[in-house]
């Protein structure tokens, strides 16, 4: 779902994986966009609900812990999104801190070129409730 929104409704070279790997499918531009106003914030809302649902497939399965799990991505995408917001605060510390690794080195672009916006931490708070009503429910049933 994420990879179709980047190739629909955003520039895939914003994501660079997207760009890397199915960027030469994009429609970006040559089409109306397919997600409309909803594509500005999905993206983020499934980023948490997705994470969020993983992890707690792979960790013990009780209420405490799966708070833990979505409180935990809620709080990682939040704050690479106030990065964005800082952008000269995070980028010199990136750049001082990734010796040599490409992939950190990478997320210098994510910063410096994204754009901070607060629907986005509404939308991660709410990826972050819906994972853990799913997780709950779930576990109700077994």
């Amino acid at each position: 779902m994420g990879a179709l929104i980047y190739m629909t409704d955003r520039p895939p070279q914003t994501a660079w994986l997207v760009h890397a790997l199915c960027g030469n499918l994009a429609v970006y531009g040559k089409l109306p966009p397919l997600f409309g106003a909803l594509g500005n914030v999905l993206p983020a809302f499934l980023h948490v609900l997705a994470f969020s649902l993983i992890t707690a497939g792979v960790m013990v399965q009780d209420k405490k812990t799966y708070a833990w799990i979505t409180l935990f991505w809620f709080c990682v995408n939040a704050l690479f999104e106030l990065g964005q917001k800082f952008p000269d605060t995070v980028v010199p510390w990136i750049a001082r801190g990734s010796s040599g690794s490409h992939l950190l080195a990478r997320t210098t672009n994510f910063f410096s070129k994204g754009t901070f916006d607060p629907l986005d931490i509404l939308a991660f708070a709410m990826g972050a409730f819906m994972a853990y009503a799913l997780l709950i429910v779930m576990h109700k049933k077994e």
